[in-house]
């Protein structure tokens, strides 16, 4: 997880003690944190703000010492939501593809002018990193399920890509995982909107319960019957698939991606649903999609 630490240290940065080799530590550095290999309670030095992962254990001696001292302890969840502040938060869940749908979904909002904040779970080579400091109101982050961590954000516009078996070690049961992803769907902001995937029958479900509540639920995916919808997928030049959109029947044109698999088929066109709800006219979020060579 560290490499989603490090997107938070783009705000003010904390010392963060990591263990030799994971990729992304370094990205701290480079924002001006002090990295240190190994974890031991002199690392705290004179911080008054201890931000912690989910995946840290109770005994880390890094924690134990903040607490000891009075030191006042964040989840990285709570440490986000402090940056979220005033933003209208596009946020991106699923048991698969939310770093790739996080990370087109922050390149569609940077070409289409939104200049958002954006916090991602991996590196993004169109981003140059896992974070960007954006001035503008809203908003690209990337919406963790493990340990509920995503319960701590109000987003605008929310996505659920697909709900399956993960991180069962936490939730013990996946009748439990999907009760967390719909409480994740009800923290979307009563004024806001759910983009659910209609080929995940667990995310499906979520978005019918959701809109039987009265909320505002769109859905994408390849079957006949989302809002948002992709067919006709030809292989191209890119390396990856061509697929046309239409939004509730209407063509709006057609997406040359350079990723391949149908999957990040999926991650596209939940990011551009997103992405046009927020602003972004489909050309500029086209030629985004277009550009985007995925994520590390």
């Amino acid at each position: 997880r560290g490499p989603s630490l490090s997107g938070a240290a783009r705000g003010p940065p904390p010392p963060a003690a990591a263990r030799p080799g994971p990729p992304g530590h370094a990205g701290g550095a480079g924002a001006g944190a002090t990295v240190y290999h190994g974890h031991a309670p002199s690392n705290l030095g004179r911080a008054v703000i201890v931000v912690a992962t989910a995946a840290a254990s109770s005994d880390n001696p890094e924690l134990l010492a903040a607490r000891e001292r009075g030191v006042h302890v964040l989840s990285r969840a709570e440490m986000v939501q402090w940056l979220l502040t005033g933003r209208r938060v596009l946020a991106v869940a699923g048991s698969h593809g939310k770093t790739t749908g996080t990370a087109l979904l922050a390149e569609m909002a940077v070409h289409g002018g939104l200049d958002p904040l954006v916090l991602l779970g991996g590196d993004s080579p169109g981003l140059g990193g896992n974070a960007r400091d954006g001035a503008g109101e809203h908003a690209v982050v990337e919406a963790d399920e493990y340990a509920e961590a995503f319960l701590e954000y109000e987003p605008e516009i929310a996505i659920i890509n697909n709900v399956e078996a993960d991180h069962l070690d936490y939730y013990g049961s996946e009748e439990r995982l999907r009760a967390a992803f719909a409480a994740f769907a009800e923290r979307v902001r009563p004024d806001g909107l759910l983009l659910v995937g209609a080929d995940s029958e667990a995310a499906d479900e979520i978005g019918r319960a959701r809109r039987a509540a009265a909320a505002r639920v769109e859905r994408f995916g390849f079957a006949q019957d989302a809002e948002w919808r992709a067919e006709q997928l030809r292989v191209n030049d890119l390396g990856g698939l061509d697929a046309t959109v239409l939004l509730e029947g209407v063509q709006l044109g057609r997406l040359s991606l350079r990723v391949p698999g149908r999957h990040n088929v999926l991650n596209a066109i939940a990011a551009l649903a997103a992405a046009m709800r927020a602003g972004v006219d489909f050309k500029r979020a086209a030629q985004a999609a277009s550009g985007f060579s995925g994520t590390r």
